[in-house]
C-alpha cells in the first residue's frame, strides 16, 4: 500500500527509509498489531501540528477497494504481509 505522504506531512519521512522485517518478531503477530494501531491512532482525527492559528486534522479513511502491485523480487510472505495490512 502506498503511502500517499504529503511533503512535510507526519507520515512523510516514512516513505524515504528501508523497512525491515524483524523474523523474530514473527508474521502472525502482524493482524493483531495491525489492529491495535488502527484502533489506537489510525481510526481516530488527530491534529499532529498543533497549531493555535489553525486546524490541520488528519484523517485515515477507509477504501472501498484498492489495486495490489506486486514486484517479481517479493516473497509469498511480504505479499501476503501487505494484503493482510490492507485488509485493514
Amino acid at each position: 500500500m502506498g503511502s500517499g505522504a504529503k511533503a512535510g506531512g507526519p507520515n512523510y519521512v516514512r516513505q524515504l527509509g528501508t523497512w525491515l522485517w524483524d523474523p523474530t518478531v514473527g508474521w502472525e503477530a502482524a493482524p493483531a498489531s495491525d489492529a491495535r494501531w488502527w484502533e489506537g491512532h489510525f481510526s481516530r482525527e488527530h491534529d499532529p501540528s498543533g497549531l493555535f492559528c489553525e486546524s490541520n486534522v488528519f484523517r485515515y479513511r477507509p477504501l472501498d477497494g484498492a489495486a495490489a502491485r506486486v514486484g517479481v523480487e517479493a516473497g509469498e510472505e511480504e505479499t501476503e504481509r501487505m494484503l493482510v495490512a490492507g485488509r485493514r
